[in-house]
């Protein structure tokens, strides 16, 4: 009697296990199957120790102690199965991350979203919300036209957190599909997007400890038309029906909107984007606009950004053979489109942004911006009555300004010995003034600046720089400052296999106008690289002192040392 045998069986049990993995690539491309190694196997095997010696010590890390970390990750076209444990005196912990599938593949101009993914047809719709399920891309060969379709879940069902005071979370199941087709002269693009939360939940839990299950609709609509050479108009427009709750009863027939019926609570937001741009060959000009309605809100996104309406200006140039560019951009914002909130915000936002590059060794920045916001209080009495409409005109709430400004000053040299020399400054203040019509104005300056200088020896493997910083910070409440120099040297030899470093630093504080203190830190090492091996050991030393109390001085150590492995296993190597 012969033993009957099994493949289908076998091949399918595989593929169930290997279906348990997770993996996060970029994609795999089917055509490549036969072509490459099926099999991959690589890992890594290492471990560190540290030692701190010193006074006492805030950390709550005992004063050595050593960890050992073993990582493996076994890869079938894509498939990726990763296991990784650590040990130390402190714990051990390992990982086994393999509740979790991700994968996708392509083939000519298709490709695949399957298991956990995450793709995007709008901001207004679905925007990189994860889900479950599957999705595809479809992308014939001319780029004119692309096909995009998803479908699984968006949310799954979670009991409430009565402890932290987190509701629960219902199932939550979303569906989208989305076209565009390009030319060379204009773009149209349009989808639908629908999710909905299941109605009653596995778990019969009351409505104080779930949200209710809400239902969601989004049209939406874009495209792209040069209108002349150079000049292009884009537009973007979406529409969103939304119903908090599913539960609620159905209005009139006739307001039927499938897959989504109307109901009591349910409403429709707008949300459009526009704008126009003129490019030419040194410079470019755009004019943008875009408005969200109250309440919008989308099941396709994390986060939601409604009720305000923008404004932007932004140039670009070149000048002088493109050794000199700049950008500028202009922006007013404000919130409360339907006038029911009782303050109204305004927000003003420019940028500034300068280059020049008179020489190669030589190049200098420059950037500057500023943001004001402006907040009107609506007084309460307006919510009974209606006020003269000049009376509250002038009532300024509260005002916040915040400029930045900063640049940076790069130079670069070779001599005739073919060393290397560079010298890099950069300074950056920001000023922050706050105040309203019933307290003084708080104000806040910081500053910061550097500078520096590097010297080379690329035929040696020999560098060395020393730079200078300043820090300084000042409020209402606190201030404070440190400045101090800094020191490094790098080396390598043998080849480049064994490389040697150092660090010195001191840097002098001012917590206020009243203390002061230091901090003096050196930091040595050495680098060894050989294939597959790693080894670090560094050496570190510490002295802190400040007027009330005495110097503190700690010493540290570690050393590590870690082996990279990578086996691949094919039918050649089975013979």
């Amino acid at each position: 009697m012969t033993k009957r045998k099994f493949p289908y069986i076998n091949r399918f049990c595989l593929l169930c296990l290997l279906s348990l993995a997770y993996g996060k690539i970029a994609g795999q491309d089917l055509s490549m199957i036969g072509k490459s190694e099926p099999l991959q196997i690589n890992g890594t095997v290492g471990m560190q120790y540290y030692g701190r010696m010193g006074g006492k010590s805030n950390s709550p890390y005992p004063l050595s102690g050593a960890i050992w970390q073993v990582g493996l990750n076994a890869s079938l076209y894509g498939w990726n199965l990763p296991f990784s444990i650590t040990y130390s005196n402190a714990n051990l912990r390992w990982q086994q991350p393999f509740n979790r599938f991700s994968l996708q593949p392509s083939w000519k101009w298709i490709r695949m979203y399957l298991g956990d993914a995450s793709m995007s047809f709008s901001p207004y719709s679905l925007n990189g919300h994860q889900f479950t399920g599957a999705g595809a891309e479809f992308e014939p060969e001319g780029g004119k036209w692309k096909i995009s379709i998803m479908g699984g879940r968006l949310l799954r069902q979670t009991l409430p957190d009565t402890i932290r005071g987190l509701p629960g979370i219902r199932h939550r199941m979303g569906y989208g599909l989305a076209g565009e087709y390009r030319e060379e002269k204009f773009s149209f693009g349009a989808g639908i997007f629908y999710a909905s939360d299941r109605k009653n939940d596995a778990f019969h839990l009351p409505d104080s400890l779930t949200e209710a299950p809400a239902e969601n609709l989004v049209l939406h609509s874009k495209g792209t038309a040069d209108i002349i050479d150079n000049l292009q108009v884009q537009l973007e427009y979406a529409i969103s029906f939304f119903t908090p709750d599913r539960r609620s009863p159905e209005v009139a027939q006739g307001t039927t909107l499938f897959p989504l019926k109307y109901r009591n609570g349910s409403a429709r937001y707008n949300a459009f984007k526009t704008g126009i741009t003129y490019t030419s060959r040194f410079r470019s000009v755009g004019l943008y606009a875009e408005r969200v309605d109250p309440g919008y809100r989308t099941l396709g996104a994390y986060y939601h950004l409604n009720d305000f309406a923008s404004y932007t200006f932004q140039y670009a140039g070149t000048a002088l053979q493109k050794k000199l560019t700049w950008s500028v951009s202009s922006g007013w914002q404000y919130d409360n489109l339907s006038h029911r909130k009782n303050s109204t915000s305004h927000r003003l936002i420019h940028n500034l942004n300068l280059t020049c590059s008179p020489s190669d060794a030589l190049q200098v920045n420059f950037t500057y911006s500023n943001f004001s916001r402006y907040m009107y209080l609506r007084p309460s009495e307006e919510y009974l009555s209606e006020p003269d409409p000049w009376k509250n005109a002038d009532t300024l709430h509260y005002r916040q300004v915040t400029a930045t400004w900063g640049g940076t000053v790069f130079w670069q040299k070779e001599d005739r010995n073919e060393n290397r020399h560079q010298i890099n400054v950069a300074f950056n203040s920001n000023t922050s003034r706050e105040e309203s019509a019933d307290s003084l104005a708080n104000r806040g300056l910081f500053v910061f600046a550097s500078g520096g200088y590097t010297f080379s020896k690329p035929d040696n493997d020999l560098s060395s720089s020393v730079v200078l910083q300043y820090n300084s910070s000042r409020t209402v409440e606190t201030t404070g400052a440190y400045m101090g120099p800094a020191l490094s040297l790098r080396k390598s030899i043998a080849q480049k296999k064994l490389q040697a470093y150092s660090t010195v630093s001191y840097n002098k504080t001012w917590p206020d106008a009243e203390k002061t203190g230091y901090v003096l830190m050196g930091r040595g090492g050495l680098s060894f690289r050989q294939k597959n091996h790693t080894a670090d050991v560094t050496f570190g030393m510490a002295w802190r002192k400040t007027e009330d109390r005495n110097t503190r001085k700690e010493i540290t150590m570690n050393f590590s040392y870690r082996y990279t492995f990578s086996g691949k296993k094919n039918e050649e190597q089975k013979k």
